[in-house]
């Protein structure tokens, strides 16, 4: 009986031994993750994130648990702010702002030692930004100015002042545009007159050449001319120029495809197989202009 008696006092020792050895060493467990975590709080608000990953790391190893593999992430996210406030750092010393804006963007808020001073960059690199569009924009380089601003937007969204001045721009290249063309059209108009007064001068005198060579014109050549005569026809040939006068001793000031037309209102022939015309040209492209045309250019010859 004394016997079974010491055998249990020893069973229950044993256990209740075991019991506490195992109490401790979860109570230590846990004094330990505890410790480690205050740990690691610390050295986040000290900026060392790295750190503080690195125990959080051990912690959701050690612990598995939902809320260290969180704390864990957002120590990662910070470490990853860190290395995008460096970056931004290097680029900015390169004079590369548009990829310094790009690492500045990536600084989160909850990166208390970096996010103030990243967002005072970020605007300063902004401004550089802007003011390199409007510089392009003043010296009339439209492309390259709207380009930086899509860049910079692609990077920066719903960026106000970069949408107002990108729409600012984009107004101002088309009413240079628009200028631009006007001039153009105004320059053409005078160039044109120019060209009138030269082809009515030139037709006086041709008239008057072939008058006096009448004698040596066939008649084939002169019923040609006659047929030719206010009426509209298309040019034939690839190309042809088209002359300030009816004589290939007169320039060619332009040149037609094929498919342009010509009404025709005056002639002047040309030996024994050409009669000049002059009409009103319709190029392909929908210019209308005066000049002369070799016949040979609307039967296909030339």
């Amino acid at each position: 009986m004394e016997s079974k008696f010491n055998l249990k006092t020893i069973l229950g020792i044993v256990v209740l031994v075991m019991i506490i050895l195992i109490g401790s060493f979860i109570g230590y467990s846990r004094f330990s993750v505890a410790g480690m975590q205050n740990r690691a709080n610390k050295l986040i608000d000290a900026g060392k994130y790295k750190e503080a990953y690195d125990i959080y790391e051990k912690i959701a190893i050690k612990t598995g648990t939902e809320t260290a593999v969180e704390l864990k992430n957002k120590a990662s996210a910070l470490v990853k702010s860190d290395e995008m406030f460096k970056e931004g750092k290097e680029k900015l010393a390169d004079g590369d702002y548009m990829a310094a804006i790009k690492a500045f963007s990536q600084v989160i808020e909850e990166d208390k030692k970096n996010y103030t001073a990243s967002q005072k960059l970020l605007e300063d690199s902004s401004e550089k930004i802007f003011d390199d569009a409007k510089a392009y924009a003043e010296d009339l380089d439209f492309k390259k100015s709207i380009s930086i601003l899509e860049k910079y937007m692609n990077i920066v969204e719903d960026d106000k002042e970069a949408k107002e001045l990108y729409d600012e721009i984009l107004l101002k290249q088309e009413k240079e545009e628009k200028l631009a063309t006007e001039e153009a059209e105004k320059d053409m108009e005078i160039e044109i007159d120019k060209i009138k007064e030269e082809i009515e001068a030139n037709l006086k005198l041709e008239k008057e050449t072939e008058k006096s060579n009448q004698s040596n014109t066939t008649p084939y050549m002169r019923e040609l001319a006659d047929s030719l005569i206010y009426s509209t026809h298309t040019i034939q040939s690839s190309a042809a120029n088209v002359r300030s006068g009816p004589s290939t001793s007169y320039p060619s000031f332009t040149n037609i495809k094929q498919g342009a037309t010509i009404y025709i209102y005056d002639t002047v022939i040309d030996g024994t197989d050409r009669v000049w015309c002059l009409g009103t040209i319709t190029a392909t492209n929908g210019r209308v202009f005066d000049g002369w045309v070799s016949s040979r250019n609307l039967d296909g010859s030339l």
